[in-house]
């Protein structure tokens, strides 16, 4: 949370409040006399805004590209040696004993860091990048490297078993329903094996079988730019059915705990080191390395169902991880995925 931005909304909103109390002092809302137009004009006079609101659309997409964005710069900003560049340098040293001589942008699809720092000794060192825009002078040592940032592991569901679960359940009430299939012009659909495949299993970008292609097309022309998830203007919300329906079981539990933490321990295995941001590249910045964090160990797991389905699972020494199961590229669609943050 943003302490000093909810501060001064707070306030803000208290003025706004108290300046429309004494405007419309016994006024009744929605009459002629209080009217929608009637406290904009107070509030904005005669001004008229010469744009629309720009609204977000994926945020993990814009967190990703954003990251991107910014492990670039700093790479540049320590190859080039500006002066931000050398604090970054001189700071690693101190922290880590070490000298940087160059570094190289990594994050490919079976790279789980950010960062390849090669080392004036002939090390190298895989660095996880970890950044939020709300600027921090002063980052706190003591908590995790990634608090405030994106998941730190986002991958295909199909590594783990317990997703097929639920997309059996999905496929069982969504796919196989002859009235579903009518209503979007859609063939007889696959067996589901076939099914997972074409869709959910795609790891990135659209569907590749022809009925989810055929779905995501003929969806879309009746509800353009719309997923399966419902909301304003689309249809309706598909996962809630699966959702309700949706249930596991202690031994189900059991291997999901277990395939998260051979997951988990993986990834933070290809982490050295870790380099929380704060800020943005055009603007205030501040940074702080962090040692290498060592995996824990997990206890258990509660499932919490959300719009999507969340997992909350629990380490020996109280804090926990979240698991997140969705849709990655238009629910319904393709690229069904397990995040963890």
């Amino acid at each position: 949370m943003d302490i000093q931005f909810n501060t001064n909304v707070y306030h803000f909103t208290d003025e706004v409040i108290t300046s429309l109390l004494d405007k419309f002092k016994g006024k009744v809302v929605g009459s002629d006399d209080m009217t929608k137009e009637n406290v904009m004009n107070e509030l904005f006079g005669d001004f008229k805004p010469t744009g629309k609101l720009i609204k977000g659309g994926d945020g993990r997409k814009t967190a990703k590209k954003d990251e991107d964005i910014r492990v670039s710069w700093i790479c540049k900003q320590i190859n080039t040696g500006t002066e931000l560049g050398q604090e970054l340098k001189n700071a690693y040293k101190e922290k880590f004993g070490l000298e940087i001589l160059r570094v190289e942008k990594k994050g490919g699809n079976d790279e789980h860091y950010d960062i390849l720092i090669h080392n004036t000794n002939g090390t190298k060192v895989r660095c996880e990048e970890k950044g939020t825009k709300k600027y921090c002078q002063n980052i706190n040592g003591d908590t995790p490297a990634y608090e405030n940032s994106v998941q730190f592991y986002n991958g295909p569901a199909s590594k783990f078993t317990i997703p097929k679960k639920y997309l059996k359940l999905w496929y069982d009430i969504n796919v196989y329903n002859q009235d579903f299939n009518n209503k979007f012009s859609l063939k007889t659909p696959p067996l589901f094996e076939e099914w997972l495949i074409g869709g959910p299993d795609v790891v990135f970008g659209d569907p590749k079988s022809d009925y989810s292609k055929a779905l995501k097309i003929n969806y879309r022309n009746i509800y353009p730019g719309k997923s399966m998830c419902g909301g304003k203007g689309n249809d309706v919300d598909y996962r809630i059915k699966v959702n309700e329906l949706f249930e596991i079981t202690e031994d189900e539990k059991k291997i999901l705990i277990e395939e998260v933490q051979n997951q988990y321990d993986y990834v933070m295995g290809q982490k050295d080191v870790w380099l929380q941001t704060t800020g943005t590249i055009d603007g205030q910045f501040s940074f702080k390395w962090f040692d290498k964090i060592e995996p824990k160990k997990i206890i258990n797991v509660e499932m919490i169902k959300k719009k999507d389905i969340d997992f909350k699972f629990n380490f020996e020494d109280g804090s926990h991880i979240t698991g997140i199961m969705r849709w990655g590229n238009g629910c319904g669609f393709s690229c069904y995925r397990l995040d963890l943050k």
